[in-house]
């Protein structure tokens, strides 16, 4: 489990992230104030934050047409996100386990399945929390890593949290096959949780790509209605052909 992976986390007032570091200031002559692992898990995600964002602005820079000096630290900087998302992982990993209150266990391992995707590290925290925290406020983002429909299936139908019974059934829904129930099961979702806050935006943003091609773009489907100019600069529109076999060529000049 993660806790081989784990280094030993001292509860004192420097979190330390691929060279980051926190200290929290205290007058020359009292007794440094221990942070608390709530405060400490805080400190570990700004950390990631700053040093990902630092990391990823210098990448931004780099592209195939420059020097092979930068080319190279191309790569070191790759390294050095692989690093950071180990450290991080351990350090989180260490907070969970070190825990007595189980929301911030669980922010902890959905964390950690977040940083990791789809590796070990992350099927690890799935397996944790699919253990544990089921029950927790706080596991919609690792229900989106997980390809479980068992899982999904159990926390959409048995959560006590509206929010993530929301997330459990968007995610059972995309990866649905059947065109129709995925249709059906989506526009619930969009009528009673549009606006519920999924990471940086809403499940309302998540699903609104894949219910146009559902509504729209499926073989069956009436075709969205287009208008444009003819070569006499007189506008008309597809649906002015409907029961009409029409032929649609896009092509452009460049």
């Amino acid at each position: 489990m993660i806790r081989n992976l784990v280094c030993t986390l001292c509860l004192i007032t420097v979190v330390s992230v691929a060279g980051c570091s926190s200290t929290e200031s205290t007058p020359a002559d009292s007794t440094p104030v221990e942070l608390t692992l709530e405060q400490q898990f805080a400190e570990l995600e700004s950390n990631f934050a700053a040093t990902n964002k630092k990391l990823r602005d210098e990448l931004e820079k780099i592209t195939p047409y420059t020097s092979r000096t930068e080319q190279k630290r191309g790569k070191e900087i790759n390294a050095e996100f692989s690093g950071l998302i180990k450290q991080s992982t351990e350090l989180a990993a260490t907070i969970a386990e070190k825990s007595d209150d189980p929301d911030l266990s669980a922010k902890a391992y959905t964390w950690i399945v977040r940083l990791n995707g789809k590796s070990e590290h992350a099927n690890q925290a799935l397996d944790i929390i699919k253990e544990k925290y089921l029950g927790s406020a706080f596991i919609g983002d690792a229900l989106a890593q997980s390809s479980d429909r068992q899982l999904l299936d159990s926390v959409a139908k048995n959560s006590p949290h509206a929010g993530v019974k929301a997330v459990a059934t968007t995610f059972i829904a995309l990866n649905m096959r059947d065109g129709d129930e995925k249709e059906t099961v989506l526009t619930s979702v969009e009528q009673e949780f549009a606006d519920l806050k999924y990471r940086d935006r809403t499940l309302g943003d998540l699903i609104r790509q894949p219910l146009n091609v559902l509504r729209h773009l499926r073989v069956g489907k009436p075709a969205m209605d287009i208008k444009f100019p003819d070569t006499d600069g007189e506008e008309f529109k597809l649906s002015d052909y409907r029961g009409k076999i029409v032929m649609l060529d896009f092509w452009a000049n460049t």
